[in-house]
């Protein structure tokens, strides 16, 4: 396999933030074997323990030849993401409580274990040796199955035991079924976990991956083109003069001050109608705490109303269990903050508290 992929824990203190200088410092001090030009970290979930503040990274390790074949390729992903993409539909078509779910497959030898807490990925394993018949290795399936079995029991005892996954009630074990299938890597290229995972930057330097932060980058830049456009026209270095010729100038009409004022004539569909009516009041639908993993999501079950657009009929919706992060959206309100009991909505200049019971 070109990539192996696997779950590394890096611990702060409860108020820390830590830098990528000291994440690539404690990595390599963990695995003093590795070449860290070849590896690539995305964190998966963050959360307050006993020791402190744990952070856990998804770490790819690509071969020394991958990116060699793959020059012209858009991006470059590990393949067997395209399991990510099996437990992903699964958990959005089935009804596995609360999107919670351990997903295994034995391939070419390798046993692949992936664990999903409220249908977010926080671990990620790969082990070798399960070969089977198949790998002209002696060992029946029924001897690869034994192996698969005692394995998944030291899972599950790990899952009872963990600081984060014992917050969980259940994890049902789901085998992956089927060979790579294309649709299933494209359904998890796109997803936002994936989104910013291109294993080619790893050349230079290792390369971590904050989800959140990179999303902005645009942003960032754009920011900084402003500032640097009004520090240059506050010290005159250029003028809106400089922009026009005489030509240009010469045609413009003078505006008396007294003049009424100018309308801009809008030409209307005929399928359009445009009125000018009050804010809507905030109307925050009927909401039920299920669970809370501060201060990253939730989940809750939503029960209330479709009004139709005449303001008049209005349509009983059936109660929806949605896990929720902050800045999604509940009608018309916005998810603005999560606490560890408390869950805090706004909604222009309103702001709502929920308390888990």
């Amino acid at each position: 396999m070109c990539v192996r992929i696997c779950t590394w824990e890096y611990v702060t203190k409860f108020d820390g933030q830590p830098s990528e200088s000291q994440i690539v410092k404690q990595l390599a001090e963990d695995f003093p074997q590795l070449d860290l030009k070849r590896v690539f970290l995305n964190l998966m979930i963050s959360f307050n323990s006993v020791e402190g503040r744990k952070y856990r990274f998804l770490v790819m390790v690509q071969d020394e030849t991958i990116a060699r074949k793959h020059v012209l390729s858009k991006r470059l992903l590990p393949p067997q993401i395209w399991m990510f993409g099996w437990a992903d539909e699964y958990l959005r078509q089935s009804s596995v409580d609360f999107g919670n779910g351990l997903f295994w497959k034995v391939e070419n030898g390798t046993l692949f274990i992936q664990v999903f807490l409220e249908g977010r990925l926080c671990h990620w394993s790969e082990e070798c040796g399960y070969e089977g018949p198949d790998e002209e290795v002696t060992g029946s399936v029924e001897e690869v199955a034994d192996l698969v079995e005692r394995r998944l029991e030291r899972f599950r005892t790990f899952l009872k035991e963990d600081d984060l996954f014992s917050r969980g009630e259940c994890f049902p074990e789901i085998e992956i079924i089927g060979p790579c299938r294309k649709p299933l890597f494209k359904r998890a290229a796109k997803d936002s976990f994936w989104k910013f995972v291109d294993l080619r930057e790893c050349e230079k330097c290792p390369v971590v991956v904050w989800n959140v932060a990179r999303k902005f980058r645009g942003l960032v830049l754009l920011a900084v083109a402003l500032l640097l456009a009004a520090v240059l026209w506050t010290q005159n270095l250029f003028s809106v003069e400089d922009l026009f010729t005489p030509t240009d100038m010469q045609d413009v009409p003078l505006v008396e001050l007294s003049a009424p004022p100018l309308f801009e004539i809008v030409e209307e569909k005929k399928s359009v109608r445009v009125s000018a009516r009050r804010k809507a009041a905030c109307n925050l639908p009927q909401i039920r705490l299920r669970g809370i993993v501060a201060p990253q999501l939730f989940v809750a079950e939503i029960k209330g109303t479709q009004t139709a657009k005449n303001q008049i009929m209005e349509k009983q919706t059936a109660p929806e269990t949605r896990t929720f992060k902050v800045g999604d959206s509940l009608g018309e309100f916005v998810v603005s903050e999560i606490r560890r009991s408390q869950v805090e909505l706004t909604c222009r200049d309103s702001v709502v508290s929920i308390s888990a019971k």
